[in-house]
């Protein structure tokens, strides 16, 4: 029994899924790839393989958020044990020898420690934005 053919609407749809999926995955466009080129079994084929990588990568996306939390977590835990006495406290210490001009900077902050993308990293942006001093920007021009 033969399978029915895709129309090209459905090979379109599918070639853009790959094209923009490709990039998210591997960090470059597949522009090499000549989609018209292939049977509708190769087509979907590439498809289902890039849609299994994009979901072992989400997994992994999921575990190192994880591993920043605890990381995270583990530093304010930490740091209250130096003394702070309390999160705020420890919060406050650890962004005290840092320039924030804008939240922004506090949202890249929080990228660097992995969290800016986490409800947690969500939660304690605003929390951290009633903490820090926010400084003016000179600009010396």
């Amino acid at each position: 029994m033969s399978q029915a053919t895709l129309t090209q609407e459905e090979r379109d749809m599918i070639s853009s899924y790959i094209y923009d999926e490709y990039k998210s995955v591997y960090g470059v466009k597949p522009r090499w790839m000549d989609f018209d080129a292939m049977s509708d079994e190769e087509l979907e084929r590439t498809a289902d393989d890039l849609e299994d990588q994009v979901i072992e990568q989400e997994k992994q996306r999921k575990i190192d958020e994880q591993i920043a939390i605890k990381k995270f977590k583990n530093l304010v835990a930490m740091t209250i044990g130096l003394g702070a006495n309390d999160e705020e406290t420890a919060l406050r210490w650890l962004v005290q020898d840092e320039k924030f001009y804008h939240a922004q900077d506090v949202e890249h902050w929080l990228y660097n420690h992995g969290l800016l993308f986490t409800d947690y990293g969500k939660k304690m942006l605003d929390r951290l934005c009633d903490i820090v001093k926010f400084e003016e920007w000179e600009d010396n021009d």
